[in-house]
């Protein structure tokens, strides 16, 4: 992708903010060998290589390359995470967490994707609405460290009906499951 290509910003170890190259908005690319602190508003996309701690990032698009390490509250669109993150992380619409990427914090996305091998620790929930009207709230956040191994069910699978309650009059084991003397086996 021509966003990791080696560019002016990174090769002379420079943050530059730019128009793209189709002039369709603003970019910022902190190369891999500068460390950068401050706040970011306004940017289309951000490309971190190297390390940046954040007082505020409020972007369309976040990109955090493998060396690249991130710091701080951010809110973007879409956040990709290949390096480290740690802080307050809002992902209006999508959180993709790739193998090598490492998130800490306090989570929150519309949709998430996690290659195997990436982690989430902290607090995790889905944003909602209000999260994507810029409020910032989110559905109750869920503390946990998150593993990409497969689970049994899968994520969008209908949660079980709830237990009927307890009859009010005891009932009476049934002979079938009295165990079985004659086979010292039988379960």
């Amino acid at each position: 992708m021509a966003i990791f290509q080696k560019s002016a910003a990174s090769s002379g170890n420079q943050a530059a903010a730019q128009r793209s190259e189709s002039g369709d908005g603003a970019r910022l690319h902190v190369g891999r060998d500068l460390r950068l602190q401050g706040s970011v508003e306004n940017c289309d996309t951000l490309v971190i290589e190297g390390y940046m701690k954040a007082s505020s990032v409020r972007s369309k698009q976040v990109i955090i390359a493998e060396s690249g390490v991130l710091e701080g509250e951010v809110g973007a669109d879409s956040v990709e995470v290949r390096g480290r993150f740690s802080g307050t992380l809002l992902a209006r619409k999508l959180l993709d967490v790739r193998a090598s990427g490492d998130i800490e914090g306090e989570i929150s996305y519309g949709a998430l994707a996690v290659e195997r091998g990436g982690r989430l620790s902290g607090r995790i929930g889905c944003a909602d609405a209000h999260a994507e009207a810029g409020t910032g709230e989110t559905k109750p956040a869920v503390s946990a460290a998150a593993s990409t191994a497969p689970a049994s069910a899968p994520a969008n699978a209908p949660s079980p009906a709830p237990a009927a309650a307890p009859s009010p009059t005891p009932v009476a084991p049934s002979p079938a499951a009295a165990p079985n003397r004659a086979n010292p086996f039988a379960p």
